[in-house]
């Protein structure tokens, strides 16, 4: 069965690259344009992973919401809009899996969305 990969974009051009190249990898895919919109999928489909632009979106994933089911353990790499340092080590610091700033190479991506599966599916 293909991982599910839930990418919560809000730029539709990113959403519909990521979506048609993950496809092409072999993952199942799900977009959200909306914060709203992931966190009902999140909580739908279970996704492997989740691909976001949001710090904000992972801070509600991690933490959790009163009668919400969502895996608040789930896998999560931050698209964020820049490769800053400082930006980068706060992501991560909270909650955030990963994180990679734009422009990113897919191929990249790819390679670290294949290594958190890894990861969580040994652990």
């Amino acid at each position: 069965m293909p991982s599910a990969v839930l990418v919560a974009e809000p730029e539709l051009a990113t959403r519909e690259y990521l979506g048609r190249h993950l496809r092409d990898d072999g993952f199942d895919v799900l977009g959200a344009a909306r914060r709203s919109e992931a966190l009902e999928l999140a909580e739908r489909i279970r996704p492997d992973v989740v691909l976001l632009a949001e710090l904000e979106l992972c801070l509600r994933l991690r933490r959790g919401e009163p009668g919400r089911t969502w895996d608040r353990n789930v896998p999560v790499i931050l698209l964020a809009p820049s490769s800053d340092p400082v930006e980068r080590v706060r992501a991560l610091d909270r909650g955030a899996d990963d994180v990679m700033g734009r422009p990113f190479a897919y191929e990249e991506l790819l390679a670290r969305i294949r290594a958190l599966l890894r990861r969580s599916t040994t652990s």
